[in-house]
């Protein structure tokens, strides 16, 4: 079961999690926890908010690059890991602007 999580808290896991990933090599991503972002990522799409826009195709993409990661690590496939992370820092850079705007947005 998937639990619900507020768009800025799920933006700002995906942010870290891609940010991890990107970084460090020694990190690795299980197919559940993969299958649980993508179930949070389409819940939250689905259902309507006030901070929802913030969730978009970007995530879903980004949720996929993750995947793209992890199995080019499994494979140990360097070519495809390059790639898939030229795209995942596209992405993250998007998203973190995204919730830097919701933050500046959200204070007094």
């Amino acid at each position: 079961m998937t639990l619900s999580v507020a768009p800025q808290e799920l933006l700002r896991r995906l942010i870290l999690i891609g940010e991890s990933l990107v970084e460090d090599r020694r990190i690795q991503l299980s197919d559940a926890a993969i299958r649980e972002l993508r179930e949070q990522v389409a819940i939250t799409r689905m259902r309507p908010s006030e901070d929802a826009p913030v969730i978009g195709y970007e995530a879903a993409n980004l949720v996929e690059c993750l995947a793209a990661i992890a199995f080019a690590r499994s494979d140990k496939d360097e070519k495809a890991e390059s790639r898939v992370i030229a795209y995942s820092n596209s992405l993250l850079g998007f998203m973190r602007g995204d919730l830097t705007k919701l933050e500046r947005a959200s204070l007094p």
